[in-house]
Formats: C-alpha cells, structure tokens, sequence
C-alpha cells in the first residue's frame, strides 16, 4: 500500500516510535551489562536479537498493513504494545539471574549470559518492527524510514544528556509508553489513553518502581542480603548490599569490594608494597578502601586513588568500616577522579609502586589494562626501580595450557614495552613488572623470594589482623615460582601479544569462561574458527547476490557492514576511554543521525554508495585513534548506510522486504564482529571481512544493475 504523505500527527507517531525504540534499545544495553559484569560480547548479542526480532516483526506486519483497512488503528496498536513489552522485557533482564539454575551469588556463565542479553530485546523489537510497514503505508518508505531515524537520533541524544542522568530506568521504561501513545490519542483514543495513564502513572512511580525492582532482583539472587543503597552513575548501576555488619559494593553488576574486609586487603596491600624497597609514592586503582586503609601502615608518603567514578565512593561511604572511612580522609590520600591510564599518562613525578586489583581482561574495559601500550605507560610514569602488579589469574596446581598461553601473551605484551616481567603463582595470581634499566643500576629481575618480602615486612613494623609475615612463604610455595616462570618463556615463545587495536586476550579469556562452563561457544577456540565463520558470512552473501533481486546483496551487505562498523566504532571507543555505559546513548545517537541524514538522499546510486561503504569500512582501524574519530565514523557510516535504502527502493525495491534484509544483515553484524572477529581477528581482520563483504555487493551493482523504478511520492 503506497498512499500520499499523512498529517504532522502520522509524523509524530512515526517519530515517536523511533524514539522509543532507540531509548529502549540503549536502556536494554546498559541493564544486559549490568548482568553480564560488562562483557562487550552481550552487545552483540542485544543488537543481533534486536535487529532480528525487528525483521521478524517487520515481515508479519508487512502482512498485516496489506490488509488492513485504517495503517493508524495498525500503527496504534503496535507502537504502545512494543513500549509495554519493552518494560517488561527490562524487568525480566534485571531478574534473569535469580531465574536461571544458579546458586546464590553465582553470576551467570557465558552462554546464560548471551542467552540473556538476547532475549532482553527481541520481543520488543518484533513489536516496533510490526509497526514499520504501517509507518511506510501511511509516510511512504524512505520518508517512513528518515522519520523514524530522526526520531532515533532523538531519543539517542535526549537518553545521553537529559534522562539518564535525572531519570531511574524505570521511570524512563514507562516514559517509553507514554511517547509512543500521545500522538495517536486523537486518532485511537481507545488505544492511546489508557496506555497514556497508564505511563503516565508510570513515570510519576519511577524511582519507587526502581527501587524496588532492585530489592526484590537483589534479594532473590542473594537471600538474606539487603540493599543499603543504590545509585545509576553515568558508569553503570551502583548497588551496596550488607549482611552481618559487611557492606559489598556491587559496580554494573558484580562485586568489587567489602568492608571491612582485613584479610583479602591485607594480602593485596603488602603483596605490592613489599615488593619495593622503599615505596613511597603509590598508584592504586581497585581493591577498595580495605585495601587502601592497609598500605596506609606501610611508611609511604603519597598515595593517589584512581577512581574514575566518583559514585562510586560517594555511595558506599556511609556504610564503610570506620578504619576504612578514616584511610580516605588520610593527609597522605589524594583522590583522583579519572581513569588510571589517564591518571598514568598526566602523572607529574613517577611512582614506586603502581597497582591496579580487581580486573580481568574479559571485557574491553579492562583489557585496556594488560595491552603493550598500557605496559608502555606505565613504565614511563614509573620510577627506575618501579614495581607494577596488575591483578591476573594464576594457574593453581593444573597449568591449563590456554590459561597459560592467554597468560604468556600478556607477559610478552609487558616485555615489549621494556619492562621485566613475572607471574606470580597461584588461582588468585598477579602479574608483576618493572621498567628495564641500565646493566650497571639494574641487572637483577622481580624480586619474588618469600623470605625477602617478609623480612621487609617485619622491618617495617607492620601490625594488621589479616596478614603475617608467613603468609608470604605460603604465596610462593618452594620452586612454584621458578616453574611457572620457565613454563611461561616457553609458552610465550610464539603467543605473540595483546594490544588495544588487537585485543585477542578478551575472547581467550572469553573462551576459557566458555569451556569451564562447558558452554558450547567452546567450539569458538582454534585459529581456523573465525575464517570458517567468516566464509559462510561471504557465502551468504553471494547467494543474494546470486539467487536474490539486485538490490538485495547491497541492503543486507550495507547492513552487515554498516552495523559490524558501529559495533568497532563502540568497543574502540571502550578501549580507548573505558566509559562505554556513559556514551552508548551518545554514539547510537550519532550513527543514527547518519542513518536519518542518508535517508534523506534520493539522488545517490547504489554503485557510488557500494564504494563510500567500502571506503568506511577500509578506516575502523580509526576507531581507536580517539574519541573524535569515533564520532566522525560513526556519522559518515550511518550516511552511507541510511542512503542505502532509499536507494534500493528507488530502484524498484519492496520498503518492508528491504527494511527486513537490512535488519537481518545488520543483526549478523552486530553478534559476529563483537563476539568472533574483532576480539580474535583485530581490527585488520575486522576491516577485511567488511571489506570482502562490500566487494561482493560492489560487483552485483555493477554486474546486475537494478531496473530503474519511479520513486515513490514517501
């Protein structure tokens, strides 16, 4: 059906349901991360379930619009049903660990968790794809489409700077009803006002709603605890949970630190600090105030705290320790509100010891932290005789030989930079460096004999209840060292390195959660799988380009590349800035203004759109130049991909029908450049795929050049 452009309210309603839609889909994000302790890899999968569950929806309604007399009743009746599924499925996120099969406290593995971030969207989406071919029967398809990405672009730009930061998640779920519905309340009043009060109301509840949502979620994964305090920083959902007198805080979703806790900060502080000779200067980031209250006993004279989330302390400080309330207020403490690679790079005089606890490189965030560059600044903001330790899982009694290697690439990464390197053994492990110096000032390695750390400590004349000089002989077991050091050298004879353009560590680690979980993702492990995956993604795409209508190998491919781009451009982002949560709103937002600025193309054909995709996919490399760069592809690859489609349609291609393909192709994207090629292949692998990808549609327009249609009055 292809009747003339509707009045401003069939705009609105259109917009309306952009905006709701691209709200929910950055909500749903940040909660999947939440749950998922901040694995990148349930981006992927949230978007892939998004997109198909938007084609899906889009065929079906593709359906219904044929048929249906009134597109308004149709587009009534999709848009408020999409933005209640959308609060529902929001809830059924924020309690999917206490659904699943796990004891209490266990987070979920990695295949629950991807199950989890998928299922979180796709319904929603079925509805606000339903909703696209009654918006095209009432707009026409291209004005359909840039109306609804002009919407996008909205709610992107609006969730960024106005509701997340003044607004709980369940107050703006609701908001989500309440804008779907108020332009369609003239029209289908029967639909619109009870969906407007019922948001309405709704929103008025939001932060009682939130609140307790958050008790009760809390509660069933962790009976008998109780929810202190919550907080949504620009970081991440904040929660601190107590029992018997201790007080955890849980940061996007998993647990970072306790108080009081003397043993386990114990171990950490003297671990670090004895390890130097004379540690007067300190860098730590992670590990909670326990950890800083302990170091405070040794004879420093600074300490700087990196914490680049200032909620963070804010949240739990009424409920910590006293001892561990006084350590922050401590004369030789200095604060610092921002990233420690940042806080490395900008520091003014070097430090003896710098000491990162609390991380593992399963996620873009903190493999930010085990990559040569990394190793690189720290040796420069290190003094000569400088000691780094780094939290790294150890290896306990069986060296299993994936850990080892995914270990050993990092080691190698240190030794890149300059810097001695060594592990120190144990299920709890560490990594400890320290810049390479002159033969004549430095000629030793990693002090790391047991006796020697605890003599320092007795000299020191350190009294705390959680640690002994003992403990050390304990920590390195007779010969424990020596044997992982050599296993190690030669694991790390071919491993090569970890770095942030090629951040392979992530998906070994990944992978290792996989196959302790015996989730089948395990299959993943191996240098082949990727290219095997890879090879059916081209196949895919020339039987399209074969068996399918001209424009079908260009729309899905734009798609597949297009989204594989967005999905670089935020995990290079991540890896540059560690602030994804804060800016996922703010880069959707970008690339969905690209999306409506394209759209509003009719004049550019497919083979000059085939090369500008190729070229923008030939540059992700720049993703992770800064955040500008970021920014700049993100837009010109959303022209080039929202330019796509009125395209196609202009050359004779059905709106619904190509709407589904580009979802499809763009769902594909999404799950595979996140979770397989980037984190295994960097972005080299990424750009090639893309590329491969974009040749195959290049040819087709080329060869099959799509017949000339006249363009629709939309």
């Amino acid at each position: 059906m292809n009747t003339p452009p509707g009045p401003a309210i069939d705009i609105a309603a259109v917009a309306g349901a952009g905006f709701a839609a691209q709200v929910f889909q950055v909500l749903a994000l940040r909660e999947v991360l939440g749950q998922v302790e901040g694995s990148e890899a349930a981006i992927g999968a949230a978007l892939a379930a998004w997109l198909l569950g938007g084609a899906a929806g889009t065929l079906a309604g593709r359906r219904a619009a044929a048929r249906a007399a009134d597109p308004r009743r149709l587009l009534a009746l999709a848009a408020p049903a999409a933005a209640v599924l959308a609060a529902a499925a929001i809830l059924a996120v924020r309690f999917a660990r206490a659904l699943l099969p796990l004891a209490p406290g266990e987070p979920p593995g990695v295949g629950a968790g991807l199950a989890v971030a998928a299922a979180g969207g796709f319904l929603p989406a079925v509805g606000w794809g339903f909703a696209f071919p009654a918006a095209a029967a009432l707009l026409g398809g291209r004005r359909a489409f840039a109306v609804e990405a002009a919407g996008a672009l909205a709610g992107g730009l609006l969730f960024t700077f106005v509701l997340a930061p003044w607004m709980p998640p369940a107050g703006i779920a609701a908001l989500l009803l309440l804008v779907a519905a108020a332009p369609l309340s003239r029209s289908s009043p029967g639909i619109a006002v009870p969906a407007l009060l019922l948001g309405a109301a709704g929103v008025l509840a939001g932060p009682a709603l939130e609140r307790a949502s958050r008790e009760a979620a809390w509660e069933s994964w962790l009976p008998g605890h109780r929810l202190l305090a919550t907080a949504q920083s620009r970081r991440g959902p904040l929660d601190v949970i107590g029992l018997r007198g201790q007080a955890s805080l849980y940061r996007y979703g998993h647990l970072d630190f306790t108080s009081p806790d003397p043993e386990g900060a114990a171990l950490k502080a003297h671990l670090a600090l004895c390890l130097h000779p004379f540690p007067r200067t300190v860098l730590l980031a992670g590990g909670g105030p326990a950890v800083l209250r302990e170091m405070l006993l040794q004879p420093v004279d600074r300490i700087v705290v990196a914490e680049p989330d200032p909620e963070v302390l804010a949240s739990i400080e009424p409920f910590l320790a006293p001892e561990d309330r006084a350590a922050l207020r401590d004369p030789r403490v200095t604060v610092l509100g921002e990233d420690p690679r940042a806080a490395l790079r900008e520091a003014a005089d070097r430090y003896d010891v710098v000491a990162l606890f609390g991380l593992e490189p399963s996620t873009a965030a903190a493999n930010r932290f085990y990559t040569q560059e990394f190793f690189g600044e720290a040796e420069r903001a290190l003094a000569p005789d400088g000691i780094l330790i780094l939290s790294l899982r150890g290896t306990g009694e069986y060296q299993a030989p994936d850990l080892l290697r995914r270990n050993a690439k990092i080691r190698n990464s240190a030794m890149g930079a300059s810097m001695w390197a060594r592990m120190v053994p144990g299920e709890s492990g560490y990594l400890v460096a320290r810049p390479l110096g002159p033969v004549d000032a430095l000629s030793g390695d990693i002090e790391l004999d047991p006796a020697v750390l605890a003599q320092r400590f007795r000299d020191r004349g350190i009294r705390t209840a959680g640690m002994t000089p003992e403990h050390f002989h304990l920590l390195f077991p007779r010969g424990e060292a020596e044997r992982l050091e050599e296993t190690l050298r030669v694991e790390g004879s071919g491993a090569g390195w970890n770095s942030d353009r090629e951040p392979a560590v992530v998906q070994e680690t990944f992978l290792l959660r996989a196959a302790e979980q015996g989730s089948f993702l395990r299959i993943l492990q191996g240098g082949s799988a990727p290219w095997a995956v890879a090879g059916a993604v081209l196949l895919v795409v020339v039987a399209l380009a074969v068996f399918g209508r001209p424009t079908d190998a260009s729309v899905a491919g734009t798609g597949f590349a297009g989204m594989g781009v967005a999905v670089a451009v935020l995990l290079g982002y991540q890896s540059s800035r560690g602030d994804l949560y804060a800016e996922v709103g703010l880069l959707a937002g970008i690339f969905m203004a690209g999306i409506a600025l394209g759209s509003l193309s009719s004049s550019m054909c497919l083979r000059l759109l085939e090369v500008l995709v190729l070229t923008s996919v030939i540059c992700v490399q720049e993703a992770w130049r800064g955040p500008w760069t970021s920014f700049l592809l993100a837009l010109f690859v959303g022209i080039f991909t929202g330019a796509t489609f009125p395209a196609a349609l202009a050359a004779g291609g059905d709106a619904a029908r190509l709407y589904a393909l580009d979802l499809a192709g763009s769902a594909a994207g999404a799950l595979l450049v996140g979770t397989v090629f980037l984190p295994a292949t960097g972005t080299h692998g990424v750009m090639a795929l893309l590329a491969a990808v974009k040749v195959v549609g290049a040819v087709t327009a080329w060869v099959r050049e799509p017949r000339t249609a006249p363009a629709s009055p939309g």
